[in-house]
């Protein structure tokens, strides 16, 4: 099955604006975005299609379905089973079962759900920024968890890593930042290392214009000393 030709838009993720392959829902108009690597080539079609399937999007020739509507199914009717009696009793009458029923997230709901993501998720290799989980985000919404995971799985990545691995990203950032101050420094001091450099250009050359009139006072006062004594 070949895949389909992906929309490209640009998103807010992670406090910077990156190139993202995106698909929508045919039924709910759900979005899902598959962030591009900043500096790398695009992603191939093929593993852009496999990356939604893998978060449970139905991509089926132009049909595109999200993985809350690839869930819902339509009214089926269940039967409960009977069993033959001697004393002739009927069959039990299948009972019938509203499996569309369940509460399920609209359009609008999953929209709010996806932008608050986009401003507390990290991205899949981390998980959720530090003090934020699904539960959380369905507090602070005031939807049901199992929204926010759904969204959440599809559209993003996992809900986050293990706590010494989060302590060590925390780490690195720290001595990320760390070090962008002292490149910083190190600019600044450049700078003023320049700025010293001129200066000392300039007094050498007031001092040699000094001493060129200290000499040229020196051989006056001489001629005239000398003129005197005769």
């Amino acid at each position: 099955m070949s895949a389909p030709v992906f929309e490209e838009e640009a998103i807010e993720a992670h406090g910077e604006r990156v190139l993202a392959a995106k698909v929508t829902c045919d039924e709910c108009g759900a979005h899902g975005y598959f962030a591009h690597k900043r500096g790398a080539s695009r992603r191939p079609a093929d593993a852009i299609a496999a990356h939604f399937r893998k978060q449970g999007w139905e991509l089926k020739g132009a049909k595109i379905r999200c993985p809350q509507c690839a869930r819902r199914r339509p009214r089926v009717m269940v039967s409960k089973g009977f069993e033959m009696k001697t004393t002739g009793q009927k069959p039990a009458v299948p009972a019938v079962i509203d499996v569309a029923a369940v509460r399920v997230p609209g359009f609008d709901d999953k929209q709010v759900i996806n932008l608050k993501l986009i401003e507390v998720y990290q991205n899949a290799e981390v998980g959720y920024r530090e003090g934020w989980t699904d539960a959380r985000v369905a507090q602070e919404l005031g939807c049901p968890k199992e929204w926010v995971s759904d969204v959440r799985g599809a559209m993003f990545g996992p809900e986050g890593m293990a706590p010494h691995l989060r302590a060590l990203d925390n780490g690195m950032r720290v001595l990320e930042e760390r070090l962008r101050e002292l490149a910083e420094q190190q600019a600044e001091a450049f700078r003023a290392m320049g700025g010293i450099r001129k200066m000392e250009a300039e007094l050498r050359d007031l001092y040699a214009s000094v001493e060129t009139v200290c000499a040229s006072m020196r051989d006056q006062v001489a001629a005239a000393i000398h003129k005197g004594g005769r």
